[in-house]
């Protein structure tokens, strides 16, 4: 029997990693709220860094903080965002490690939502962006 959350089978943690047990619940409920009360406690730790301060939905929200952590232990992960689309996690990506005057190279064949970011988007931040046959090494040891 695992002793530690960390032995746990993959597919223990899928069910039961990131449950929110709130008023006897067996699994997390569903949130609909957009906001929340903001108390003296809340708004320290937001102010403090807190990343999963709860006081807008679109920020954090229970729902979220539960899907966040279970896939995190899913992925044996510290710590993970949860994006509402793909491009909002790419377009993160991209823009939290390039900076202007850095030079990416990419494979032609990305999604067309990227291949758009890195060919219109990322050249107004200063960030050149180069294409390359990821199969013929020469290509992208030129680039």
């Amino acid at each position: 029997m695992a002793t530690d959350e960390t032995d746990n089978q993959f597919a223990t943690k899928a069910v039961h990693s990131g449950t929110k047990h709130i008023e006897g619940a067996v699994n997390t409920p569903i949130f609909q709220s957009s906001t929340y009360e903001l108390t003296e406690e809340r708004y320290a730790g937001w102010a403090a860094g807190a990343q999963h301060t709860l006081l807008y939905s679109r920020l954090s929200s229970v729902n979220s903080d539960a899907a966040t952590e279970k896939i995190c232990a899913m992925e044996c992960a510290e710590d993970g965002l949860l994006f509402a689309s793909g491009m909002a996690a790419i377009s993160t990506t991209l823009l939290g490690l390039l900076s202007h005057g850095d030079h990416c190279v990419a494979a032609p064949d990305v999604y067309g939502g990227t291949y758009g970011l890195m060919t219109d988007e990322l050249p107004r931040f200063g960030i050149e962006v180069t294409f390359a046959d990821m199969t013929d090494p020469s290509s992208y040891e030129a680039a």
